[in-house]
């Protein structure tokens, strides 16, 4: 799941090949559609996007709001 490459602005594609979508929301909540990071979070789990030091994160966080995981990509 962790293995993805972000396309573009809303794009991205995991590492079956497949195709995606995904979408920033309000205070930083990212949302998948299609591929394999859609639909495969653990119940309570959420997906936080921010910019630690210039580099875009997807922060993978438990229940209780815990980083667990995290992957950075180059604009």
């Amino acid at each position: 799941m962790m293995n993805f490459t972000i396309l573009d602005g809303s794009r991205y594609k995991d590492s079956n090949g497949q195709a995606g979508t995904y979408a920033i929301h309000g205070a930083g909540k990212m949302t998948f559609r299609g591929g394999l990071v859609d639909g495969v979070l653990p119940s309570g789990y959420t997906i936080r996007y921010y910019v630690p030091q210039g580099r875009p994160t997807a922060s993978f966080r438990n229940s209780g709001g815990d980083e667990v995981s995290f992957r950075q990509w180059v604009r």
